[in-house]
């Protein structure tokens, strides 16, 4: 049976959907006073050219939940805190559509941005994401998680799994002559873990090429990491 939602004002146990009290659901065919208010709402806004589609591209949504597995959050602390079971949370993770509907994409953002600095409990789920190749919420700059022809800051090839390490790269990387991307993941760690604490947002810029948000995004997952060892 399908879990219904975590706040407690929008639950309706008559009602199918996975998300209660939104658009999705009144589109399922919940009545509920959230899901009626929701669906006037956005007619509203319809009618003045101000609505959002009710569907975006789902790359971004896919992405954010393998991040948080890559963390070690397993689908049934995600379903948790989304309100849903971890099979459905699992089908958004791997099941590659194409759009997915803006509420469930708002709902999976919002506990992306509360877990995305804290490592989950499950190192089990770190190692099945890793075979898989899927990134860290760090390895994605700024807005680049939802951009289809981004490509994640980190390596996650089968050969970067040996933990082999070129100092000669890492030196490189950090003198800004080699992009961080070319590194394998052992030596991204390096970078990350003994370096970046180190650095001034003007250096972290200038040698990595990357933004103030991800030097602020790096060093708040390095002291969630910190703090659950």
């Amino acid at each position: 049976m399908m879990q219904s939602g975590t706040d407690l004002g929008r639950r309706n146990p008559a009602c199918s959907a996975i998300y209660h009290g939104t658009v999705s659901a009144y589109e399922r065919g919940c009545r509920c006073p959230h899901a009626r208010d929701a669906e006037r709402i956005y007619r509203k806004r319809r009618r003045h050219g101000l609505a959002q589609p009710r569907r975006v591209p789902a790359i971004g949504t896919t992405r954010r939940l393998q991040a948080l597995a890559a963390l070690g959050w397993r689908w049934s602390d995600l379903a948790e805190r989304l309100g849903v079971t971890w099979q459905a949370v699992q089908q958004h993770a791997i099941r590659g559509n194409r759009v997915v509907h803006v509420d469930i994409a708002r709902r999976i953002d919002d506990v992306f941005r509360q877990l995305c600095a804290t490592a989950g409990p499950s190192a089990l789920s770190r190692r099945r994401a890793e075979e898989k190749g899927w990134v860290p919420p760090l390895a994605w700059d700024d807005g680049d998680i939802d951009n289809p022809d981004a490509r994640p800051r980190w390596s996650a090839t089968a050969a970067d799994h040996s933990g082999r390490v070129d100092e000669a790269a890492v030196e490189l990387a950090l003198a800004g002559r080699l992009p961080f991307s070319r590194l394998t993941t052992a030596e991204q760690r390096i970078v990350i873990v003994e370096h970046v604490p180190h650095m001034t947002l003007r250096e972290f810029e200038e040698r990595l090429q990357a933004s103030k948000t991800t030097f602020y995004r790096w060093r708040a997952e390095l002291a969630g990491e910190a703090v659950a060892a």
